[in-house]
């Protein structure tokens, strides 16, 4: 299992308490259609686009592109919802790297950046940049790969770690007051 892979799977499993305030009611394993109503209501776009607008206003790319893939993830049109999720994962860690690091500490490469955020800080900005890469590496995996095809699966679990990525940054790391 690649390693971008295995660590965002870990981080969903460790972190789905956090989750939780997303669910409208207790997970009940008793019937299928509980569990896929409760993944559902998992994913909060309302959320999330609070969260972008308060971080870089609703006229930045992050928020278009954020907007962009929502829209095409309720088309069904999941991998184009992968991919530009995936630019809007760089553009958060773009904008996330010049909050942590000084200018000219940091490198263009997307890449690199995640793995500096690893190997270089603890706490909330290792967690964000871990959070964000299993959104990124799914990317990666639908832009490169002309037989990969996206399913509702993988853009709902890149959804829910940009989610995760987002909040942690602008309420955690930020400590930002967004109005819902």
């Amino acid at each position: 299992m690649d390693r971008i892979d295995f660590l965002g799977f870990v981080l969903l499993l460790r972190d789905i308490s956090r989750l939780d305030r997303y669910s409208t009611r207790q997970f009940t394993p008793e019937s299928e259609s509980d569990r896929g109503q409760d993944v559902r209501q998992l994913f909060n776009q309302y959320g999330v686009t609070a969260q972008l607008s308060t971080l870089a206003g609703t006229d930045s790319e992050i928020y278009q592109n954020y907007q962009k893939a929502v829209n095409e993830f309720k088309e069904r049109d999941y991998r184009d919802t992968v991919r530009d999720l995936g630019v809007a994962s760089e553009e958060l860690i773009d904008h996330f790297c010049r909050q942590v690091y000084k200018e000219g500490e940091v490198s263009d490469n997307m890449t690199a950046r995640l793995n500096q955020l690893d190997k270089t800080e603890d706490g909330l900005a290792s967690y964000i940049g871990k959070t964000v890469s299993a959104a990124w590496w799914l990317r990666n995996k639908a832009s490169h790969n002309a037989d990969y095809e996206s399913t509702e699966a993988d853009a709902h679990y890149a959804l829910l770690c940009y989610q995760i990525a987002v909040e942690t940054y602008v309420e955690d790391f930020l400590e930002a007051e967004v109005s819902y």
